[in-house]
Order: C-alpha cells, then structure tokens, then sequence
C-alpha cells in the first residue's frame, strides 16, 4: 500500500513539475537559452559560425539577450515601453542604439539607429527562433539564421 502511495506521489509530482515548466514556456517563448542549428542555417550563409548562443533572460517591460560567438560577444536590452535601447559590448561600452517593436506575441523587429538594419525575431511552430536580418538599401543579401532551445 505504501508502495503505490508513493509511486503515485512521485508520479504526480513529476507531472506537475513538467507542467510547470511548460507553463513557463508557454508564457514566454522567448526566454531561455538557445543554439545556433548551424546546418538549418548554412542553408541561407555560407560561412556559419561553429557556435553561437543566445541567452534570453526578462529585463524591463522586455529582454536582455546576450550573444556570444566566436570574434562576437555582445549584451542587447529590448525594453517595449523605452522604445529605444543600448546594444553593447562585452566590455559594457555602447556600440549601438535600437528600437523595438513586439508585432506578435512570438514576433519582435529591432532596428538598428546606426545602421538602419532590421532583424526579425520570430518562433517558429518547430519551436526554433528563425532570426531574418535586413540591411538597408539592398547593401547585403538578407540574413536568415535559426537558434535551436537548448535550456
């Protein structure tokens, strides 16, 4: 009897910690840790970084998302209600100023006020970010990158 008691115990602890871990997730898809999915990307780029990860921690009415790759570590804050954000680098020295917009609760665009560029972030029902990079005036080929959940 005590046997069954606590295996159903254990059961439904299981199930409500799996529970609220989907939960979380469900509220924002956009936090945790994720990993560049270096073939799905090398699709779209010919050179892809060996590793890349994007950190995406709440901040504000927004996000702080680190990125860190090889030759690149930088710390961008998007803050909704602010309007306009730092990007900086690893050093905390400003390197860059954006605005943010959430089109949808799975869709952010920042833009780039030094450069004009334009990044879209959006989840896909796969459950990967598909990171869609415009430059301004046709200077570059677009970007598209794809981040794979990792925590």
């Amino acid at each position: 009897m005590s046997r069954k008691l606590i295996g159903c115990f254990c059961a439904l602890f299981l199930l409500i910690s799996l529970s609220l871990v989907s939960v979380a997730w469900a509220a924002d898809p956009f936090v945790g840790t994720w990993a560049l999915d270096v073939e799905k990307t090398r699709q779209s780029l010919k050179y892809v970084p060996e590793w890349w990860t994007l950190k995406c921690e709440p901040f504000g009415a927004g996000y702080k998302i680190t990125s860190k790759s090889v030759g690149f570590n930088q710390v961008m804050t998007i803050d909704f209600k602010e309007g306009e954000t730092a990007v900086r680098d690893e050093h905390g020295k400003e390197v860059d100023r954006q605005r943010s917009v959430r089109k949808s609760p799975v869709e952010i665009e920042t833009t780039s006020l030094k450069t004009g560029q334009i990044t879209n972030w959006k989840i896909q029902p796969s459950g990967e970010i598909e990171v869609n990079i415009q430059h301004p005036k046709g200077a570059m080929p677009p970007i598209k990158m794809y981040f794979k959940r990792v925590s």
